[in-house]
């Protein structure tokens, strides 16, 4: 009877550390927190520049003032082309060719410096306008100096990541020269593009460009000497009054002014009658026509029937506008005539002819 009572001890006791050994219920192995993330607005980026003739298919790196170019910027933008607000190119007169040059510290002069930006309202699905500004970033126009902004193509979808904003311009008249083989000067640009977000691109630069001489001249259209005798001498102009005629030349670089007579003066009231324009001391049925820039005919130069140099390396650029209208560069062609013998009695008439050439 104890070995009974002994082994149901032992059994108790062995229930009862098995019971010790059950692990107790827990909340649980793995826990979790809810997080989020954002992908910010992207800034845009230029990815190429192109320039072309007026036919938009020729690529150029040489421009004429006067004639249409039109400019290509090609943007990507993973908020796509809706996202775009503003599109600055500054294009700028440099004297190192080898290199992009800073943007030039002064305003914008329509001979050196013209900045064109393009704004939009983003997300609108429709076009922004085409503008010059000044350096301050005022509003100017379509048109600044001869400069002239005619057209404009924008991406045909605004939901792209990437599409392609142009613009028509007229290079104004007195765009400085960059192409005479002498001076070291080229023409840069830089674009830089700005999302709704006010988010900048890099800035996307270019160098090399070049621009062509360009020369415009007007003179006075009519002139007389009034009635003079033969073999006389340093016959002044009676019209105009002034005794000169006013010549206004526009040009982009340096340049000279020649200046022509036709060979042969005829009369009115006789056609037959003719006397033949010379160089030198007027003899029998010829005429001398002098020129100069002061009132002074004793320093004057004779006037020939092929062009010869009058005006010799003038400063360009000029003032920028119309010649004809009285604009740029403005200088005074005074006049006189020597008259030779034996000429009838009649009123002869012919042209002077004036031309602008690079110098």
């Amino acid at each position: 009877m104890a070995g009974a009572r002994l082994w149901k001890a032992l059994f108790v006791l062995f229930v009862s550390l098995a019971m010790v050994t059950v692990p107790i219920v827990s909340a649980g192995t793995e826990a979790s927190s809810g997080g989020q993330f954002s992908i910010g607005a992207v800034a845009p980026q230029v990815t190429d520049v192109k320039f072309y003739l007026d036919d938009h298919t020729t690529q150029t790196t040489s421009a004429t003032p006067g004639n249409a170019y039109w400019i290509d910027i090609t943007i990507s933008d993973v908020n796509t082309m809706d996202d775009i607000k503003e599109i600055t190119i500054w294009f700028y007169y440099d004297t190192n060719n080898t290199k992009v040059g800073p943007l030039p510290a002064g305003d914008t002069d329509p001979s050196s410096y013209v900045i064109l930006k393009y704004v939009r309202t983003p997300f609108s699905d429709q076009p922004g306008t085409w503008k010059f500004y000044d350096a301050t970033g005022n509003e100017i126009g379509t048109t600044f100096g001869t400069w002239q902004i005619i057209s404009q193509v924008d991406p045909q979808t605004w939901d792209q990541s990437t599409g392609t904003f142009s613009v028509e311009i007229i290079v104004g008249k007195v765009a400085r020269e960059a192409n005479d083989g002498i001076a070291g000067g080229d023409w840069d640009f830089q674009v830089k593009v700005v999302d709704n977000e006010a988010l900048e691109s890099n800035v996307y630069t270019g160098y090399g460009y070049t621009v062509n001489w360009y020369g415009e001249i007007w003179v006075t259209s009519s002139f007389a000497f009034g009635t003079v005798s033969p073999q006389s001498n340093d016959n002044p102009l009676t019209s105009p009054s002034t005794g000169y005629l006013d010549v206004y030349v526009i040009s982009n670089g340096n340049y000279d002014v020649n200046v022509k007579s036709d060979a042969t003066w005829t009369g009115v009231n006789n056609n037959s009658r003719t006397v033949s324009v010379v160089t030198a001391t007027p003899g029998d049925k010829q005429i001398l026509l002098k020129i100069n820039t002061n009132n002074d005919p004793s320093t004057a130069g004779a006037i020939a029937s092929t062009y010869t140099l009058w005006l010799d390396n003038q400063a360009g650029p000029t003032q920028d506008g119309d010649a004809s209208a009285g604009q740029g560069a403005h200088h005074y062609a005074y006049m006189w005539l020597d008259v030779g013998s034996n000429i009838d009695q009649d009123t002869y008439v012919g042209h002077v002819y004036f031309q602008v050439t690079n110098a």
